[in-house]
């Protein structure tokens, strides 16, 4: 028998039992051996005691045997079986269910299902397991990854640093390279450029025995091209390039280093009667009341056939021909028959400003036709009234007529000189746009004017050549010829001068001699010289150059 005591330890440690299912199976083995030897212990000594005595309290059974009851003695009675206590507790699992005697006797739900829980327990802990060791692999699996995206992003992180590396060194080694192909085309150029001097040595030697076998004052070379009277050239210095200018409508480039022709320009509808070439740009003036600037880049290393487009910019706003064109670094000025000086912005073709005399005034044109083959006197023509003012004569061809039109022009800095259809010669100042000055003397067209610090030279088609002093505003020499002059050039010892005749003239100013130079087989058109060295064009389409010392 057990005491009251160990019967309450006996029950908390089966409630434990049941209410844990996750007990280990040897604590319920125990607990119900223990359980089994108790309840026989109690009724093997009931039944030897007091049989007589009936307890309602316990009833068994087992299989299809008959029900015994048992009871305690009153002297035990302050004394309750481990079955008593358990059953008292928990009536449902200590009484079974009567069954059907034809049944076979089955095992306790209770425990059937107390061993099931066990079981699903067992599974799932086994699959806790399993689930425990997937994610530890998962976990070191991550782990595994994370650690080489750490090194990756470090090798990321070292790979950009050397490809920031690499460019700076691309760079570099680029511009080294450029260097380098600045060199070697600095050298090539510096090799063509010696092959071009050399040659131009060659040829400049061969001018010269050609000069020496001459006489001073005589041509030396003549430069064949044009198809009609060359109008008027330009050029920098001697064994640079000249630009000129013809009826037929073209400028031509030539290298006086060699004396060949580089380049033709076309894009003219009329005669070009003025151009100007500087560094590498050249602008023309035309009949066609147009100008055009022309980029010279590269012009010595083609052939004619092999230049591309060198036109740069069209300026069109004069509504007459025009006479005469200058330009510098700053500033591009056109004179024209429609008795205006325009100023251009030579970056956009815009007009600036517009130098007018007389805008009221009507301009007026002679118009003249000739046959093709007929043969005339330039120089008469000159001096006839029914063509006074003419600058041009070509057949079936409108030339300009006296007026008021603007037949020359020159300025330097903001000083500008112009001359005009009326006689006049017209000081302006460009800053101000004001004609602060006329000078009044010639009687016709001035044809070609120009100026140095002290003196302004200006010729006319009155057939006198002027040198005024620009101080006082008098004429200190006046110089007749015998026809209208279309041209002339200064420097300081001479003062080149084309009067309507097949000869250039050439004043010295020192001295105030003229030695005419003769050469050309129609009147010269436009003459300049630098230094010891003369450049002419004639109505016969030749280029001459001479000797001048």
């Amino acid at each position: 028998m057990l005491s009251k005591r160990h019967n309450e330890s006996f029950q908390k440690c089966l409630m434990d039992a049941l209410l844990k299912p996750l007990l280990n199976m040897h604590l319920f083995d125990a607990l119900s051996t223990l359980f089994s030897q108790s309840l026989k212990q109690q009724s093997s000594r009931q039944l030897l005691l007091k049989p007589e005595v009936k307890s309602p309290l316990l009833q068994i059974e087992r299989g299809s045997d008959t029900v015994s009851e048992y009871t305690l003695s009153e002297e035990d009675e302050d004394t309750i079986t481990l079955y008593q206590g358990f059953r008292a507790t928990y009536p449902a699992l200590a009484v079974k269910q009567p069954q059907d005697a034809t049944k076979k006797s089955k095992p306790s739900t209770h425990s059937q299902m107390f061993s099931d829980l066990l079981d699903e327990r067992d599974a799932l802990l086994h699959l806790k397991k399993d689930l425990d060791s997937q994610e530890q692999t998962l976990a070191s699996e991550l782990q595994s990854i994370e650690d080489m995206m750490a090194k990756m992003d470090t090798r990321k992180q070292q790979i950009l640093e050397q490809l920031a590396q690499l460019a700076d060194e691309n760079k570099d080694v680029t511009r080294k390279a450029s260097v380098l192909e600045d060199r070697i085309q600095s050298l090539g150029d510096t090799k063509m450029q010696l092959e071009r001097l050399s040659m131009r040595s060659n040829r400049m030697s061969m001018d010269v025995e050609s000069e020496a076998m001459v006489e001073v004052g005589a041509c030396y070379k003549t430069l064949f091209g044009h198809e009609d009277s060359v109008e008027c050239l330009d050029f920098e210095h001697m064994y640079g390039l000249l630009a000129t200018g013809s009826a037929d409508k073209t400028v031509r480039v030539w290298d006086l280093g060699t004396n060949q022709c580089k380049a033709i320009l076309t894009g003219h509808t009329g005669w070009v009667r003025s151009v100007q070439v500087t560094g590498n740009m050249l602008v023309s003036g035309s009949s066609d009341h147009t100008v055009k600037l022309w980029d010279l880049s590269g012009v010595e290393q083609h052939t004619p056939d092999t230049q591309p487009e060198r036109l740069v910019r069209t300026f069109q706003a004069h509504s007459g021909g025009i006479s005469c064109v200058q330009f510098d670094d700053t500033r591009l000025l056109s004179g024209s028959a429609d008795k205006t000086i325009k100023h251009w912005d030579m970056e956009t073709g815009m007009v600036l400003a517009t130098y007018q005399v007389d805008p009221s005034a009507e301009s007026i044109e002679n118009h003249a036709s000739f046959p093709e083959d007929t043969e005339y006197s330039y120089a008469s023509l000159m001096t006839n009234s029914d063509f006074a003012g003419w600058t041009h004569i070509s057949a079936g061809v409108p030339t300009f007529s006296t007026g008021g039109q603007v037949a020359s022009m020159y300025f330097y800095q903001y000083a500008l000189a112009a001359g005009y259809g009326d006689g006049a010669v017209r000081l302006w100042d460009l800053r101000s746009g004001i004609c602060h000055r006329q000078l009044l003397s010639h009687v016709s067209c001035v044809s070609c004017v120009q100026f140095d610090e002290t003196q302004l030279f200006s010729g006319s088609l009155d057939t006198s050549f002027k040198i005024w002093d620009l101080r006082m505003g008098h004429v200190l020499e006046t110089i007749n010829f015998s026809s209208g002059l279309t041209s002339l050039y200064a420097d300081p010892r001479r003062v080149s001068v084309c009067a309507g005749s097949a000869n250039v003239q050439v004043y010295t100013r020192r001295t105030g001699n003229i030695k005419d130079m003769e050469g050309h087989s129609k009147p010269v058109r436009c003459a300049r010289q630098q230094g010891p060295r003369l450049v002419s064009g004639a109505l016969d389409a030749t280029i001459k150059l001479w000797t001048l010392d």
